[in-house]
């Protein structure tokens, strides 16, 4: 299960070949979001990208967005806000928060997913290298209240340098939100252990280069001077896999359907208590079994 892959000093998992810098600059500006809609329904999962997506999937992306928005109204109380998403992609994160009235900027290295989707926002994103546009604001002297970065981490060849950047970018007060995939987690381990998954089928390059743990993001933070505010670990979609009839690794089709049953009651929860929600998702994190990992920095100014 680790012959791909090996330990870093902070304790998360980076993939051995990696790809050269060139190479992934060519997936994600080219081939990433560049997809038809004659392509197969396969190769959009693989590159997370729908062209429709459907009333519950669309609340479901929402309401990763009220988590977020709910947290930073209690960590960070400034009236005018900036926002700042590292690595945006299709806009809905921008979106919701335009809507709350923030101040929002975006970074991608293209726009076309975000017009396909959220037009009316595709003109806050910065376009090219997240490093170098992230070197650019710093350079303007930009600061925000709000940094996101999800599902980004995974993909870059430097976490840590991308993480000191964030950190120049953060106001005294402000927040920065991470999430990445829960990789080589104990559910994952239990289902390899009892050969419900013959392989690790979350270790995919050249899409992800590192494998993170609640702790190891825990270390990274503590390494470069951030401090963790809070944590939570999303819906463990991956508890399907115990069951045959289920398995949307052994049998792909039933992947959607999978997926659409965690929507419908990640969304009812939503709708019951998102307070009540987040409690429920800690726990996860508690348990360390959840699919994505979802932690809140601010800067350590002890």
């Amino acid at each position: 299960m680790y012959n791909d892959v090996e330990l870093t000093s902070e304790g998360y998992y980076r993939y051995k070949n990696i790809p050269k810098e060139e190479d992934l600059k060519h997936l994600y500006e080219e081939e990433y979001f560049i997809k038809t809609e004659n392509e197969s329904t396969e190769n959009k999962v693989v590159q997370n990208y729908k062209f429709n997506y459907t009333e519950d999937e669309i609340t479901y992306i929402n309401n990763e967005s009220e988590k977020i928005y709910y947290l930073d109204q209690k960590l960070n109380n400034s009236e005018k806000k900036s926002f700042l998403d590292i690595g945006c992609g299709e806009g809905f994160t921008l979106d919701f928060f335009d809507k709350k009235g923030y101040k929002v900027t975006g970074l991608d290295l293209n726009k076309y997913a975000c017009e396909n989707q959220n037009k009316r926002v595709s003109d806050k994103i910065i376009l090219g290298d997240l490093y170098r546009s992230m070197d650019k604001l710093i350079n303007n002297g930009s600061k925000f209240d709000l940094i996101v970065c999800m599902n980004v981490l995974e993909h870059v060849l430097w976490p840590n340098e991308l993480i000191k950047k964030v950190k120049s970018l953060l106001t005294t007060n402000g927040v920065f939100v991470v999430r990445v995939p829960n990789d080589f987690s104990v559910l994952q381990e239990y289902l390899c252990k009892k050969e419900y998954i013959k392989n690790p089928y979350w270790v995919v390059s050249p899409d992800h280069i590192n494998y993170f743990s609640l702790q190891s993001l825990k270390n990274l933070g503590n390494k470069l001077g951030l401090k963790v505010v809070d944590y939570y670990m999303e819906f463990p979609i991956d508890i399907n896999l115990l069951n045959k009839n289920t398995n949307y690794i052994i049998n792909k089709e039933i992947g959607k359907e999978c997926a659409k049953a965690r929507n419908e009651l990640y969304n009812l929860m939503c709708e019951i208590s998102i307070e009540k929600t987040i409690n429920v998702y800690r726990s996860f994190a508690e348990l360390g079994i959840g699919r994505n990992i979802c932690i809140y920095y601010q800067h350590n100014n002890s």
